[in-house]
């Protein structure tokens, strides 16, 4: 690698508790022993966090203040996103550094617009300028569903998707976490796949602690607790899965409960609708490390996500899971042309739910996981 300076542009980075954030923390740690690493990541508006920090080597963050940095609401969640995007293109206009490479996550979607319209302008294109894609997920696929009859909202789709389809070409590279992710990239936007490199997700836990643990199997004998974590949003079916775990939790006697350590715009839902069965409990968001201690017992987790989701990003949570020694429940709207019911059922990692009506299968689902 060369000595110009890299700058990180993503609304997640340490000491935030999401999978994204530690992600691009270890990325930043190992790219940190080659080159001077910039990241320009978000705070609060009335945080304490310093607005520039350098304790460490190489590794220099910018905050960008901005509001409703923990909201849940979409429209202030929108206010935030091209907030946020507004400061990133002020700050990179006065920047004098002719030589740097970008490299721009995919979360949120919405600043990367922005920079590259900036970055396409004269007073960029005459500098030594690389853009990549850290690609998580891809937008607006991601948020497109099926037999969607709301004409506004198809609109709004063709239009999202003429500008990332203009957009997405003017990198250089991608680094994105799936094969699926790939494929679209080459199908859909038309992007050499020369461009674009295959980075599969990876354990959020540290391989120190992976080497010194010991998974938990599942036995006739155990009482299992079940774990939804990381961020459950409209894509994760959230009132599905809810209709589900209540069938699970209350027809089988093996399920010792649901432990959640989750966030985002919907995993209250589910909490607020199953926190009458009284073994239901609602979690803070640990450290990914801090998990290994959580699943030291006989677990099962739940990895809820629609088919269209599942062509477009690969949950880090079941890389998670899986290096804990835990089988996978993965609900979905449709298992037919599904990446994620592929993945699962051709690496005997768990078992695929599609259907809510299940009260009469769940000793069945149980003895399945029991006996692989």
């Amino acid at each position: 690698m060369t000595s110009s300076e890299l700058i990180l542009i993503t609304d997640s980075f340490y000491p935030n508790k999401d999978s994204t954030s530690k992600i691009n923390t270890t990325i930043v740690n190992y790219l940190s022993n080659y080159k001077k690493i910039r990241i320009i990541c978000t705070r609060d508006l009335f945080s304490n966090q310093p607005f520039f920090n350098n304790s460490c080597k190489n590794i220099s963050i910018i905050r960008l203040p901005i509001p409703f940095a923990n909201t849940r609401s979409i429209p202030l969640k929108l206010v935030k996103f091209i907030s946020f995007s507004i400061l990133i293109v002020i700050s990179l206009i006065f920047d004098k550094k002719d030589k740097k490479t970008f490299l721009i996550s995919t979360s949120p979607p919405v600043i990367i617009p922005f920079i590259i319209i900036l970055l396409e302008l004269k007073i960029f294109k005459k500098n030594k300028i690389k853009k990549i894609l850290l690609a998580q997920d891809i937008y607006p696929d991601i948020i497109e569903y099926e037999n969607n009859s709301k004409k506004l909202l198809n609109l709004l789709l063709k239009f999202l998707n003429y500008l990332y389809q203009n957009v997405y070409k003017k990198f250089d590279l991608v680094l994105c976490c799936c094969e699926p992710i790939k494929s679209k990239l080459v199908a859909k936007y038309k992007l050499p796949p020369n461009k674009i490199e295959v980075i599969n997700n990876w354990s959020l836990i540290s391989q120190e602690i992976l080497d010194n643990f010991n998974p938990p199997s599942l036995t006739s004998h155990d009482e299992i607790n079940m774990f939804l974590i990381g961020n459950v949003g409209k894509v994760h079916l959230y009132k599905k899965t809810s209709i589900i775990l209540r069938n699970i939790i209350l027809n089988n006697s093996l399920i010792k409960g649901l432990q959640m350590y989750t966030s985002g715009a919907h995993h209250y839902d589910i909490y607020e609708s199953l926190k009458d069965l009284n073994n239901v409990y609602l979690h803070k968001p640990v450290y990914a490390d801090q998990l290994a201690e959580i699943y030291s017992k006989p677990s099962l987790t739940i990895v809820p996500l629609t088919r269209i989701a599942s062509r477009c990003a690969f949950p880090s949570r079941i890389a998670t899971a899986i290096s804990l020694g835990s089988p996978l429940l993965v609900i979905t709207d449709n298992v037919n042309d599904n990446n994620l019911v592929n993945y699962v059922q051709e690496k005997q990692i768990g078992l695929v739910i599609s259907n809510s009506n299940i009260q009469n299968e769940n000793q069945k689902i149980l003895d399945e996981l029991i006996s692989k």
